[in-house]
């Protein structure tokens, strides 16, 4: 094993004492959700065979000892009945997007330690949540898909992970998409450096950069060519980022965790779908416990 997936895995892996209880491994926040893209927050919080109507969340799967959703309110009363793990709020919206809330956001920040925002969000007033997020509390975020554009200019104080495709890292950074393919390394180096953040540059092979230090992250293969598995990725980072609160560490960790569910899926890449990704966590968890007690 490379040594800084090593250091992150050992650091994110320990031991957990017997005497240990939910309210010491974080909670985390999902919020996500838009008319059109009602799927994404869930395929950040959940994974079993069926993604809509069986939940089970997804980043506590990763180590988190609660969690919650946030989404728009014409969403909250479907999902009481197949939420099963999970807290749920709800956001008024404007033209099937989430408005900003600042007292229904307070409430669902209520002892968050990391924040996933952007599966889905559409037009929602992202920029408005992660602003007040970074304001006003001292959770961690995990920066994804829609946020991304309306979040690209922030300083983020070091309490964020970004996790943009090269399409969308092109649309923050103004950088042509062969620009980025040509030298991807330095250019989410110097993003990273400049907004104070961690960066998932997501490829075949994904860059995770802290601005300093780079990892390379090499598991993975085309069974995550489907829409859905960055939401999963970013439910994987913040579920290990709320107990962790270490954003390089739990970037390296979440890149490698996502990418070897892939790998030992037996899904073929025709039919495999980010729930049957989500499946695997469990058994890569046990891997990687099995392997870092025995270095």
């Amino acid at each position: 094993m490379n040594k800084i997936l090593t250091d992150s895995l050992k650091k994110l892996f320990a031991k957990r004492d017997d005497n240990s209880h939910k309210g010491m491994f974080g909670h985390a926040l999902i919020i996500g959700g838009s008319e059109n893209y009602v799927g994404a927050p869930q395929f950040s919080l959940s994974g079993t065979e069926n993604i809509i109507t069986s939940l089970s969340d997804t980043v506590m799967l990763s180590g988190a000892g609660t969690s919650a959703i946030l989404v728009p309110d014409f969403l909250r009363d479907n999902l009481y009945a197949n939420v099963k793990f999970s807290a749920i709020y709800s956001c008024e919206t404007e033209n099937g997007c989430i408005k900003f809330n600042q007292n229904i956001i307070d409430q669902a920040l209520n002892k968050t330690s990391c924040c996933g925002i952007g599966m889905g969000m559409g037009n929602g007033e992202s920029d408005k949540i992660v602003r007040h997020i970074l304001n006003s509390s001292s959770s961690f975020l995990v920066v994804d898909a829609d946020a991304l554009k309306k979040c690209k200019d922030f300083d983020f104080s070091g309490r964020a992970v970004l996790t943009p495709h090269i399409g969308e890292f092109s649309n923050m950074t103004g950088i042509s998409k062969d620009e980025i393919i040509i030298d991807p390394v330095s250019h989410a180096l110097r993003y990273a450096d400049d907004h104070d953040c961690v960066v998932v540059l997501k490829s075949h092979n994904s860059v995770v950069t802290d601005g300093k230090t780079v990892y390379i992250n090499e598991t993975g293969n085309s069974k995550l060519s489907k829409g859905g598995s960055g939401d999963i990725l970013s439910g994987i980072i913040c579920g290990l980022l709320a107990f962790s609160k270490d954003p390089f560490a739990s970037a390296v960790a979440g890149s490698y965790i996502l990418g070897r569910c892939a790998e030992i899926t037996d899904v073929n890449e025709f039919s495999c779908l980010p729930s049957d990704i989500v499946r695997e966590i469990p058994k890569v968890i046990t891997e990687i416990i099995s392997r870092i007690h025995n270095i």
